[in-house]
């Protein structure tokens, strides 16, 4: 695999069905970042209750996917459209799982969720059936969390590093539009999600 392409976002007013709304996921290209605990330098998650933190502090996406979006949907994409930092070249969601690592130059991410649509993107790209088709593609992409920050740069190529889980990214995805048992979410409970992620796992096991 090689990284692509890298972005970064700043807070920006989009209107959307005659509403405004301020959100960083519009990222746009930059020759080279800094990767610390909390994801790129100069990147901004306006949201911070659902997005960024220590345990979704970058976000990748593969061009591949990308592809697929332009020929099954139409829908023109480019990097960064979709909240991502990364743009990887190909991955399949089907077989990076949560713990697994990727190694690019000297940064090393730790995966942890995949990513759950909202409105943010339906709005930004004025397309009210995106939530939807992105829900039925199973195109997440992928969260990390920083293990090893440093300098990136495009054209780096990307090393893949199984984990110890077999949770993956399309599998994770899907679990969290399923109904659950007991058994199932303290599978997940086990394994290093994010923060969030355990705390809603965590609420359900505990209404059960």
């Amino acid at each position: 695999m090689k990284l692509l392409s890298i972005h970064i976002g700043k807070s920006k007013t989009f209107t959307a069905k005659g509403k405004e709304f301020r959100s960083g996921i519009e990222k746009n290209p930059v020759l080279s970042a800094t990767v610390g605990e909390l994801g790129l330098l100069g990147d901004v998650q306006v949201d911070k209750k659902y997005h960024g933190g220590p345990d979704q502090a970058v976000y990748a996406y593969a061009q591949s996917d990308y592809d697929w979006w332009l020929t099954e949907h139409s829908l023109e994409t480019k990097g960064g459209c979709f909240g991502e930092n990364l743009v990887i070249d190909a991955f399949d969601a089907n077989e990076v799982y949560v713990g697994d690592h990727f190694t690019i130059g000297e940064v090393v991410l730790e995966v942890t969720d995949p990513r759950i649509p909202c409105s943010t993107l339906s709005g930004y790209f004025k397309r009210s059936t995106l939530m939807r088709e992105f829900r039925e593609a199973v195109r997440p992409g992928m969260y990390f969390r920083v293990i090893k920050g440093g300098e990136l740069f495009p054209g780096t190529e990307v090393e893949h590093t199984r984990g110890n889980y077999d949770i993956s990214m399309s599998a994770f995805f899907n679990f969290n539009y399923a109904k659950k048992t007991a058994e199932e979410l303290q599978r997940y409970l086990d394994a290093p999600i994010s923060v969030r992620s355990r705390e809603d796992f965590q609420k359900q096991l505990d209404s059960m």
